[in-house]
Formats: structure tokens, C-alpha cells, sequence
């Protein structure tokens, strides 16, 4: 999706994605922090996205975000009320570079039905579960309805971000659903 890096020792910081679709993209970003492209990367948010991995071929990834060297600066990303619906065995985060205060993490919800791990120990707002969370998931990834099946885990269990409405223009009301479409 996305790759940190500068060629004059620049700043990547407080950039917001949020209600995004995101479908096999096999990685979210890589943070160039060594080297050459050096940048210092802080405050990075993605809020409610959907991450959704099915592709299992030929270039797929091992993890979605991951750094050239581990550092302990807190505060690089921030993930909150997300959804990974990982069905292709892809980690989260490389192993050893986001278990501790570089990447904070609250109200998402993880799936790993074909595999994969966080690599990275949830807060106490997170949840794995296997449970389908829409309607539609089946076939293409891009034609899936990600409104919140009634009931589901991602209704109302996420956290006030400042943002008024949902992927669809629909407006909050009351703690956001965690992913990109308000349950009606």
C-alpha cells in the first residue's frame, strides 16, 4: 500500500487513512527508518479500515507492516477500529518490530482464517475471531456488502476518532463500529 522514505532525512508523520477498502494489497506499509531513504516516521493513523487478504500466489507477503531497522520510538502507527479479515496466512507485523510502543493498537478486530498471526500482543480492546462479520463474503472481495452483520462483534465496540461519518456518509452515533460502514 504504502512505503515511508525520504531522500533528504524527511518527516512522515500524522497522516490519517481512514475508511478505506483495502483487498490484497499484501502489505500496509514499509517504514524506510536506515539507510539511504532514511525518514522518521510518527503518527501514522489508520482508522476503521477493512483489510482483506485472500490472494495466496505467486509475491505474497509474509507481514503487512514492517520497518528496515527495529526501533523502540513510540508512536510510529496507530491502528484503531480496524478489521483484518486475513485469509491467506500473512502476519500483521514482522516478527520482533512492534511489541512494544512503535505501533499502538486499540478496538480491532483480527481474523485469521487461513493463518497468520499479529505477531504482537492485543490490548485489551482487541479480538480474534473467526466469526464472518458481513453479509457478503464470498467471490470477489470487491463486491462484499461490509455492513455489520446484526450482532456482530464490530458493532458499536469501537473508539471515537473525531470523525462524524463512514465510508458511506452515514453518521456515528455513539461509539463507532469498528470497519467502514455504520450498522444502520
Amino acid at each position: 500500500m504504502c512505503e515511508f522514505g525520504s531522500s533528504s532525512g524527511g518527516f512522515n508523520q500524522n497522516n490519517v487513512f481512514a475508511y478505506n477498502k483495502f483487498i490484497d494489497n499484501n502489505y500496509i506499509c514499509y517504514i524506510n527508518n536506515g539507510g539511504t531513504f532514511a525518514v522518521t516516521a510518527l503518527n501514522n493513523q489508520f482508522y476503521n479500515n477493512v483489510f482483506v487478504e485472500t490472494y495466496s500466489g505467486p509475491g505474497k507477503g509474509v507481514h503487512m507492516i514492517s520497518m528496515r531497522s527495529s526501533v523502540t520510538t513510540p508512536g510510529i502507527l496507530v491502528f484503531k477500529n480496524n478489521v483484518f479479515d486475513i485469509r491467506n496466512g500473512l502476519n500483521i507485523a514482522r516478527s520482533g518490530q512492534w511489541n512494544g510502543p512503535q505501533l499502538t493498537h486499540t478496538n480491532n478486530t483480527y481474523s485469521f482464517t487461513g493463518g497468520g498471526t499479529t505477531n504482537f500482543t492485543l490490548d485489551p480492546t482487541e479480538s480474534i475471531s473467526p466469526t464472518n462479520y458481513w453479509t457478503a463474503t464470498s467471490g470477489d472481495p470487491l463486491t462484499w456488502n461490509y455492513t455489520p452483520l446484526a450482532g456482530s462483534v464490530l458493532i458499536n465496540s469501537g473508539v471515537s476518532v473525531g470523525l462524524t461519518t463512514d465510508f458511506a456518509g452515514n453518521p456515528i452515533v455513539g461509539n463507532p463500529d469498528r470497519g467502514i460502514l455504520e450498522r444502520p
